[in-house]
């Protein structure tokens, strides 16, 4: 395992690969990034996280500025990812992240196929390893959202989603073969959303001060095309501190609430390489879910770094069912590197631990 762990982070740490960056010094890469309006990286991609075991494929993203200086000046991109896991998953993704600064517009959207073995652990907080089933479902998903900045640092929006899915294999005699769940039987759901976010962090990918706030609230409808009527609410929270020579404290707090005929795989869950690292992702699920989480980041020099984190969270059918006073705990420790200091972009390599739960994850970006 030690050999493993060591493997994927020299891959991880080579991946990136710039057409304008790879064989510059690292004074004439700073003079490009300040005077290139596109760049393009791409590369091929490894990492390991416990939903996946080892993936392997690769990514690309053009990055550019639209009317830079003006407004907040964030970078856009178009990227694409192919991805195949040890676990025979397969994810196909085209997105893009369109800043309009002058007009301070947003544009984000995402179409997704993927073919991915996974696993169902049952409903609610008191589920047991022991109650893993393995499942293969067959997805295409797509989104757009649309955002309008209406004075500083606040923006509105809408947004639209359709998806469709089919369970292509489950456990004979499991639940998700016998059970009463919505969305057992495949299906689609279509829903329309608004968005309402607030936003005064200094960096887009990886913050060191400044707070960003999104509400978000869905519904999916029969009469927009859909298989099930529900609604979603979801508030992320998340507050960036400069403690001193740029130790950063990171806080996030996330909740999301659910009503309706809500299909098992759009449960409410945490775990995974973004929230409650240390548990599997779905491991707990149900309507209405909360998380708390903090990280401490400590530089070691101008490009590495190490994070200490932990968490807290519950699920519940409903918020006041949940008990929060005994929350699920997790926590671990986590190495970083920077490889984009204009866009203080990351790589990442976390260990974490949860109730008789464990992860390594590797990955491009911070968590949160």
């Amino acid at each position: 395992m030690k050999k493993l762990i060591l493997y994927l982070m020299l891959v991880a740490i080579g991946m990136p690969v710039s057409n304008c960056l790879a064989a510059a010094p690292e004074e004439d890469q700073e003079k490009v990034e300040r005077e290139s309006p596109l760049r393009l990286i791409y590369a091929p991609i490894a990492y390991y996280s416990p939903e996946t075991h080892i993936a392997y494929g690769a990514a690309g993203s053009l990055v550019f500025r639209i009317n830079p200086g003006q407004g907040n000046d964030r970078p856009s991109s178009v990227s694409a990812l192919i991805m195949h896991t040890q676990l025979r998953q397969l994810r196909l993704v085209l997105s893009q992240d369109i800043y309009l600064n002058r007009p301070g517009l947003y544009i984000q959207s995402e179409l997704l196929y993927q073919d991915y073995p996974d696993k169902f652990f049952g409903i609610g907080s008191g589920v047991s390893v022991d109650d893993e089933e393995v499942y293969t479902s067959r997805s295409f998903e797509f989104h757009l959202a649309v955002e309008k900045e209406l004075f500083s640092s606040f923006s509105l929006g809408l947004r639209v989603q359709w998806d469709s899915w089919d369970l292509t294999e489950v456990v004979r005699g499991g639940l998700l073969d016998t059970g009463t769940m919505f969305g057992l039987d495949g299906g689609q759901v279509a829903g329309i959303g608004l968005i309402a976010s607030w936003d005064t962090r200094n960096h887009f990918f990886s913050a060191n001060r400044g707070t960003w706030v999104r509400l978000r609230v869905d519904f999916f409808e029969k009469v927009l095309g859909g298989d099930f009527n529900f609604s979603r609410f979801i508030v992320d929270a998340r507050h960036y501190h400069t403690v001193f020579r740029n130790h950063v404290l990171a806080i996030q707090a996330k909740a999301e609430l659910q009503t309706g005929e809500v299909p098992f795989q759009y449960l409410a869950r945490f775990g995974g390489m973004y929230g409650m690292r240390g548990y599997y992702d779905g491991r707990f699920r149900d309507k209405d879910m909360v998380m708390v989480q903090a990280e401490y980041r400590l530089p070691l020099s101008e490009r590495w770094g190490v994070v200490a984190f932990g968490s807290a969270g519950n699920v519940a059918p409903k918020l006041e069912e949940m008990d929060l006073a005994r929350p699920l705990l997790a926590g671990g420790l986590g190495l970083r590197f920077v490889f984009d200091k204009k866009e203080r972009i990351m790589i990442r390599m976390d260990v974490g631990f949860g109730k008789d739960s464990s992860g390594i994850y590797f990955s491009i970006y911070e968590a949160f």
